[in-house]
């Protein structure tokens, strides 16, 4: 799972699968740490994405939390970036709307890696599903390694 997310004194996380898809988006305000773990937890994180560079504080804390990866832009990025990667989803504010644009950014980071693993997978040279195999990349592993 790739959870985006935005902190401040509103918290909001969009949780992508390994197929870029959007599963479940949410925001709260003023969300104490033990709220966003419990909130976080049913998604059983990988990546951890954040829309800032550097990233925030709270974003290096929960990839220690959930021992997951972190992932962030080169440069932080710009509203209209953020609005011009989003303009086909539904979301709720800005809050999930920058949640999601860290989550899809991270996500286009590793998509090639994703397609190279389908392909592997039809072509007989991974035996493990997909999904895990995906999984398994997204957390580190190389191809050669499943």
């Amino acid at each position: 799972m790739i959870i985006g997310i935005d902190a401040g004194a509103t918290f909001a996380y969009a949780a992508l699968n390994f197929n870029g898809e959007i599963l479940s988006m949410r925001s709260k305000r003023n969300a104490k740490r033990e709220e966003i773990l419990a909130m976080l937890e049913p998604f059983d994180p990988v990546i951890i994405a954040s829309d800032t560079n550097p990233p925030s504080k709270l974003s290096r804390w929960l990839c220690a939390a959930f021992r997951c990866r972190l992932s962030f832009p080169s440069r932080s990025m710009t509203q209209m970036e953020k609005v011009r990667m989003t303009r086909s989803c539904n979301f709720k504010n800005a809050h999930e709307r920058d949640a999601l644009a860290a989550g899809l950014k991270a996500y286009f980071k590793i998509a090639n890696k994703m397609r190279q693993v389908e392909r592997h997978y039809r072509e007989g040279f991974i035996r493990e599903s997909p999904e895990k195999s995906k999984q398994l990349v997204a957390e580190g592993k190389r191809m050669s390694e499943l």
